[in-house]
């Protein structure tokens, strides 16, 4: 029985927990003006109820590109007994199963843009229609979670069938920290990782090159 509630009909969905209102606007521009299918892409983003003025700018958002999702989450709903913090993990977990539709999953932070053109139509090009997962570059390259000097990225595009596989996006054990860098180790280790990393850039600001996004990208309240 399959994981997902939606039935596969794009090439990509990505799955955005968000909290910045000032950034949001930016980063959906940076996903849909440098693809080459625009049309073929879903967004399916979290925002926390209550959050009047993210919600405000993501209606809008909607009006010129209904590929766009928004979904009020209650937070209380998305935290672990003895955790103070809110991890990124139950969300993408959630929007993965409840709403993604693409032939490949990509989770992604509300603090990151695409910055490489045709990203999607490239990224379609190597990645088989398998168990798969898609290293992207955002110039991170942490050692294994089990200190291995391994392959990794923040934002890997991970196939619908890879998901199917192993029964989520990331694995609900780490809820925050590290789940990314433990997604790549197991595709890595079973040998079915694809180098993306020439063809999908997505600048993450707090690396090295969040001084070295394209100026025309930011505003200036969104500037790093």
């Amino acid at each position: 029985m399959s994981i997902f509630k939606q039935p596969q009909n794009t090439n990509f969905s990505i799955v955005l927990p968000s909290l910045r209102w000032e950034w949001i606007r930016t980063v959906l521009n940076s996903i849909y003006d440098n693809a080459h299918y625009p049309d073929m892409i879903d967004t399916h983003i979290a925002i926390n109820t209550g959050e009047i003025r993210i919600k405000s700018i993501l209606e809008k958002y909607k009006e010129k590109n209904p590929n766009v999702h928004y979904y009020e989450i209650d937070p209380a709903t998305m935290t672990l007994p003895n955790l103070n913090y809110i991890g990124i993990v139950p969300y993408v977990n959630f929007l993965t199963k409840e709403y993604a539709k693409g032939k490949y999953v990509m989770p992604m932070n509300d603090d990151a843009l695409f910055t490489s053109k045709d990203w999607d139509k490239n990224a379609l090009e190597r990645l088989p229609d398998d168990i798969v997962l898609g290293l992207t570059n955002d110039n991170i390259r942490p050692k294994g979670f089990d200190g291995r000097s391994i392959p990794a990225c923040s934002f890997p595009i991970i196939s619908r069938k890879g998901i199917e596989h192993f029964g989520h996006l990331f694995d609900p054990y780490f809820y925050h920290n590290t789940a990314d860098t433990h997604i790549c180790s197991i595709y890595y280790d079973i040998g079915k990782t694809v180098d993306l990393t020439d063809v999908v850039y997505v600048a993450h600001r707090p690396s090295e090159l969040c001084n070295n996004i394209p100026t025309d990208y930011l505003t200036e309240v969104e500037k790093c």
